[in-house]
């Protein structure tokens, strides 16, 4: 990844920048603990993802404040998206949708 982006070879600072983006640690030697450990980090947010892509574009919650909402636009990608919600008198919001996920119900 470092030589196609930047063009460079060896364990310098674009091949640490290269590690951090993946996720990885920028070290240069195996350990089948920190292997493990990003697996299961990997497969949590891949979990987190999953569950946040039932929220749609024209789909409703229900805001513990707020009431019942219209998501108007999803925003972002991953886990850190972000849903307009358009609330009834009142304007729109944007919410997080890890957020959403925790303190607002689903509706039908």
């Amino acid at each position: 990844m470092d030589h196609m982006v930047y063009g460079n070879v060896g364990h310098g600072a674009t091949w640490k920048k290269c590690c951090i983006e993946v996720g990885a640690l920028p070290i240069r030697y195996y350990s089948s603990e920190r292997a493990k450990y990003f697996q299961d980090k990997h497969e949590a947010e891949r979990k987190e993802v999953e569950a946040l892509d039932h929220y749609k574009t024209g789909s409703y919650i229900m805001h513990p404040r707020f009431g019942r909402g219209k998501i108007m636009e999803l925003v972002g990608v991953d886990a850190n998206r972000y849903a307009l919600v358009d609330f009834k008198y009142m304007e729109t919001k944007k919410l997080s949708l890890r957020w959403a996920k925790e303190n607002c119900g689903r509706c039908a």
